[in-house]
């Protein structure tokens, strides 16, 4: 739950401010390493997946920044190889955004990392 609620303020903040803050980034990371605790060495098999496959699409200019730090938390939080599912859920979500974004306003991608977010959990 708490993954969610710091999800929704990155969200709201990329959509007021498009800026996605550390200051709530650090804390989520820390409560994702909390949920984790019991299982430490899966948390940074995963957190270490995800940051090489983010940081590479960061790279090439897919996401900003903000989105590619949120990212690599959410994917150490479900852990591997489920971050692939969860990558997956977002870029599709991002794709239809895409789609949205040429015909309306430019949304930002935190968007659709919280509704792939919430997508992927409804299918766990």
């Amino acid at each position: 739950m708490l993954i969610i609620i710091f999800l929704t303020i990155s969200t709201l903040t990329d959509l007021l401010y498009r800026k996605i803050y550390n200051a709530v980034l650090i804390p989520m990371f820390l409560v994702a390493l909390y949920l984790h605790q019991n299982n430490l060495p899966e948390f940074f098999i995963a957190l270490l997946v995800s940051t090489i496959f983010i940081i590479t699409l960061y790279k090439l200019k897919f996401f900003a920044g903000g989105d590619a730090k949120l990212l690599i938390i959410l994917g150490a939080t479900v852990g591997y190889p489920d971050l692939f599912y969860l990558f997956a859920t977002i870029f599709i979500i991002g794709g239809l955004q895409a789609i949205v974004n040429k015909a309306q306003k430019n949304l930002p991608y935190a968007l659709s990392i919280l509704l792939g977010y919430l997508t992927f959990l409804s299918m766990h």
